[in-house]
């Protein structure tokens, strides 16, 4: 006879509990800021933290500003990745979140896709050589130390060459004296003439002795005049001007070479304008 034992095997329900996958990201360094104020190296990092804090969202593409101590999830956007490039110059994940940061700043779209990088501009480096050379600031004329130099202006403005050697003139190229018209070139000769005036030029030195009621006025000699005091009155002080030559045109139409020899002429006389008459 046979025993049959029947043995029962009662097991015993362990609970077991499986592990998620580890977070595995790149080292690409592509800041994101996150709604808990935290800056992460990029996207997929900010993801793995999120898997332990469930409110945790993007808040904005590039770092968080360190003078906000949290982002408030106020303005709950999703992660999807259609990233917009603002008026700020920064890229964001999607227009949501730049939408976010109008709550902050006055940003919008620039356009779609991410910023540009701009790419720095190379350094200019020019040698201390003094050759000068004439050409436009864009306002006027100008004297560059040299072509170089000339040349990285132009990498930022408009900027044109004239001539070698240093700009002669900032005038017109043509000058137009009182009275009969009288035309003159802006060639700087300068020639003196009896009545201690310095004329730019022998033809402005003509228009004016055409217009000038002084009988006899003639070329003392080629320059400029060497400065003189000048008596006011018969018998008067000796009024004596610095020696500049900064031409201006008196009320009387007579050019000084100055305003000081202007007031040595008399008091009563005014300044008309900058420049010989």
């Amino acid at each position: 006879m046979l025993l049959i034992g029947v043995v029962t095997i009662i097991a015993s329900c362990v609970p077991i509990s499986f592990a998620l996958p580890p977070c595995v990201c790149t080292r690409s360094f592509s800041p994101v800021c996150g709604s808990d104020g935290t800056t992460y190296n990029n996207q997929c990092m900010l993801d793995c933290a999120a898997t332990k804090n469930p409110d945790l969202i993007l808040a904005r593409s590039g770092k968080c500003d360190t003078r906000v101590k949290r982002y408030e999830p106020l303005c709950p956007c999703n992660a999807d990745h259609q990233p917009v490039c603002g008026t700020d110059g920064e890229t964001y994940a999607n227009e949501c979140i730049l939408d976010c940061q109008k709550q902050e700043t006055n940003v919008e779209v620039k356009y779609q896709g991410p910023c540009k990088v701009k790419r720095e501009e190379p350094i200019c480096a020019c040698t201390f050589d003094y050759s000068p050379v004439c050409g436009t600031d864009g306002q006027g004329q100008k004297t560059y130390s040299n072509q170089c130099e000339l040349e990285c202006i132009q990498r930022t403005q408009v900027a044109e060459f004239l001539h070698e050697g240093p700009c002669r003139n900032k005038r017109e190229d043509i000058q137009v004296a009182p009275g009969p018209i009288c035309i003159c070139t802006t060639d700087l000769r300068p020639v003196c003439a009896n009545n201690g005036l310095t004329y730019d030029n022998p033809c402005l030195f003509n228009c004016a002795k055409d217009s000038s009621t002084l009988e006899e006025l003639h070329i003392e000699h080629e320059g400029i005049c060497a400065p003189k005091p000048v008596v006011v009155g018969e018998g008067g002080p000796q009024c004596s001007c610095p020696k500049v030559q900064e031409p201006i045109c008196a009320s009387n139409g007579q050019t000084y070479s100055s305003e000081c020899m202007m007031d040595c002429e008399a008091k009563d006389l005014t300044v008309v304008r900058d420049g010989p008459c």
